[in-house]
């Protein structure tokens, strides 16, 4: 197995430097950085390493190099950016005991083909340049999966949020198991978890508000938790509406630092997976791009705690799970809406399907999930099985070895 080489922080043990020099260090901040407890969360299947070894990669964080929420001034910053390496790595890459591997792999934004909101493709073409490196020296690792190749850099896919939602454990599985096989009446019907003001989710809320949805289900939606987004967006919208807001459930959307308390590890999230019958996941975008698919750990919670569920992201994301072993619920509901590349269309016939199922009662709600016991039993453990393999990180050990052997 391959290691990973690490460059301690000279000023803090919990942080490394991978790719930034001391400058660097002084205009960015410690979230660009690697912290410990990120390579402590399933993020690579490497062993660390402080010292060169046989064969290593040399990662270097770029995910927060974005700046897709209106920081020009990052923008500005990293114009002409290249990332700083030691001699002594590159002399190990150019005779292939290293690569080097760009990691965006916590967002699922395109880099290879547009580079919108980052200038990270802009970056690593920098980089190669300015070491001589070769196309097979870099590896592009990235959560899109739906990305293009690059004639510039090997691209290897991961989504680090695809393992990131820890299967619940055995007592939590026999009491849902057995609300479900009972039939049991619950407190609300549908669960949607919405932080982010981004303009689809701000419609998706009001169709929620105008139809008088809200009551029946469990709906969180943010108000100025992004600036930017609730710049954009909130002013076209009514009085009533606006003032109605923040909707929330376990956790102060807006001043919440605890990230943990986004991936469904505290107590009151877990617990609304047992108040409700169908889970409603609210993707980041809803925008059909041929060369992005941008999947997030907000699709894998409801498996990992035994709900049905209807993706509200971009196309195809029910093909992607299907793809991985997952069942779908087109038995119970039309799921034609995975296929509807118009977002106009798409939004409403996902948005009138959320009436729908609001509108059944509780008694058919839980008939639906008792029904489709087999399906969600299914899934749990294809989504156990899907971590306990790696299968996530197959994709990047491959294209790593095949690199090496170039």
């Amino acid at each position: 197995m391959y290691k990973m080489l690490l460059l301690e922080h000279p000023e803090n043990n919990h942080y490394f430097t991978n790719g930034f020099s001391n400058v660097d260090l002084k205009l960015l901040s410690f979230k660009h950085l690697y912290g410990k407890h990120m390579l402590n969360d399933n993020h690579f299947p490497f062993e660390t390493t402080m010292v060169p070894t046989s064969q290593y990669v040399f990662p270097i964080r770029s995910d927060k190099l974005g700046f897709f929420a209106g920081e020009t001034t990052l923008k500005e910053l990293l114009t002409d950016f290249s990332f700083n390496i030691p001699d002594y790595v590159i002399n190990d890459v150019k005779e292939n005991r290293c690569k080097i591997l760009i990691d965006n792999s916590i967002e699922s934004y395109d880099v290879v083909v547009t580079d919108d909101m980052s200038i990270i493709k802009e970056i690593i073409i920098n980089t190669i340049k300015k070491y001589d490196l070769k196309k097979t020296d870099v590896i592009l690792l990235t959560a899109n999966f739906r990305t293009w190749l690059s004639n510039d850099f090997l691209v290897a896919v991961k989504n680090w949020g695809d393992t990131r939602i820890t299967p619940c454990d055995s007592n939590f599985f026999n009491l849902q198991k057995n609300l479900i096989l009972s039939k049991a009446e619950r407190s609300k019907k549908i669960l949607t978890f919405m932080r982010k003001e981004r303009s689809f989710r701000f419609h998706f809320a009001k169709f929620i508000y105008d139809n008088n949805l809200k009551e029946d289900n469990i709906v969180t939606f943010g108000k100025n938790v992004s600036p930017y987004y609730w710049d954009n967006n909130s002013k076209q919208f009514s009085a009533d509406f606006i003032d109605s807001l923040p909707w929330e459930y376990d956790i102060d959307l807006k001043n919440n630092k605890d990230f943990d308390l986004l991936l469904a590890r505290g107590d009151a999230e877990v617990n609304a997976y047992l108040e409700t019958y169908i889970n409603y996941a609210v993707e980041r975008s809803i925008t059909y791009l041929e060369y992005e698919l941008d999947i997030s750990e907000k699709s894998f919670k409801p498996i990992a705690f035994l709900q049905p569920f209807v993706i509200f992201g971009q196309p195809g994301s029910l093909v992607f799970f299907k793809d991985l072993g997952f069942k779908t619920f087109d038995r119970w509901w039309d799921e034609s809406y995975d296929s509807i590349k118009d977002e106009a269309i798409r939004f409403r016939a996902i948005a009138n399907l959320y009436k729908r199922l609001t509108r059944m009662s509780k008694q058919q709600l839980a008939e639906i999930m008792y029904e489709a016991w087999p399906v969600i039993e299914h899934n749990y453990y294809n989504y156990c099985d899907y971590i306990k393999t790696g299968k996530s990180d197959q994709n990047l050990l491959k294209i790593i070895k095949e690199s090496f052997d170039k």
